[in-house]
């Protein structure tokens, strides 16, 4: 009687998360954590591609100390908020992460528009001209890269939406909670 008793009991469970949806929240879980490591990764490109361009305007001294030193400044900073590891995926990381990489990302912006406004200029196209195509090559890797970040950050909230609307829905919503599926956040440009 009770393997009968414990039998009813594993099919009733088994029933009960299938008929949950446990497993595609799972699943949706985990593409979630999948499109936020990727977008941890791009950011690390940037990251990792920033003292190249740097170096080279160094070798170039088209940019003033001043500018270089902010630039390493926020270049370490974004370094410095990737390699900490507590980038978790909850408001607190995204929102850490946001900061890391905010006053890079205005640098860097800065040093594009600058470098198109001033490429009339003889001073900056000689420089780039100079550097054997180091500094153009350097540029566009970062603009590379700031496109796969957007892109990156898009597909990310896009698994979000999918994930959070799908644990909301009945009967996932019934369940989803008690299962520890909560859910995750977006990632908002502030």
């Amino acid at each position: 009687m009770q393997k009968g008793i414990r039998l009813l009991s594993l099919v009733l469970v088994l029933f009960i998360f299938n008929s949950c949806g446990y497993n595609k929240m799972v699943s949706l879980d985990q593409e979630v954590q999948t499109a936020w490591s990727q977008v941890l990764n791009v950011y690390d490109n940037r990251v990792n591609l920033a003292p190249q361009l740097i170096a080279e305007f160094k070798k170039a001294d088209i940019l003033s100390s001043s500018e270089l030193a902010k630039l390493e400044k926020a270049a370490k900073k974004a370094k410095d908020g990737l390699a900490e590891g507590s980038l978790k995926m909850d408001e607190a990381g995204i929102k850490d992460l946001r900061e890391s990489q905010e006053d890079l990302s205005e640098g860097l912006k800065g040093i594009y528009v600058r470098s198109r406004e001033d490429q009339r200029a003889s001073e900056f196209s000689k420089a780039i001209q100079n550097s054997g195509g180091k500094i153009e090559s350097a540029i566009s890797s970062l603009l590379q890269t700031e496109t796969k970040i957007k892109a990156e950050r898009k597909r990310y909230n896009e698994k979000v939406r999918e994930y959070n609307t799908y644990i909301k829905q009945m009967p996932q919503s019934a369940s989803s909670g008690m299962m520890g599926f909560h859910e995750a956040p977006y990632f908002e440009i502030k």
